[in-house]
């Protein structure tokens, strides 16, 4: 979000001013941070969008089941549907969906 500001505002003053006036507020940032997402584009990253693909078909796949499956039926629906998904991973995604079996 900073990262953005920065981008869109670096026309009118030094990306460096703007992190100096940004970490004086509170908002620290270094310029450095700004300069390595310009050089790795300001999309996610593949890592970060192959990880928003599985959460959402991990939340259709706890949606198909009656919102009722915790994490290790999850993760045996999961592998039964062929992925190669770890447990971890299945409850720190359930976590970030917000998303809970039924006791």
């Amino acid at each position: 979000m900073i990262v953005d500001f920065l981008r869109t505002h670096r026309h009118l003053y030094s990306i460096e001013r703007m992190c100096r006036v940004l970490n004086e507020h509170e908002y620290a940032i270094s310029p450095a941070t700004f300069y390595r997402f310009q050089a790795r584009g300001f999309g996610p990253t593949p890592a970060e969008l192959d990880e928003a693909y599985t959460a959402h078909r991990l939340f259709e796949l706890w949606r198909a089941n009656r919102r009722v499956y915790g994490r290790r039926k999850l993760w045996k629906a999961a592998h039964r549907a062929g992925w190669n998904i770890g447990r971890d991973q299945v409850q720190r995604l359930m976590n970030i969906l917000g998303i809970a079996g039924v006791l």
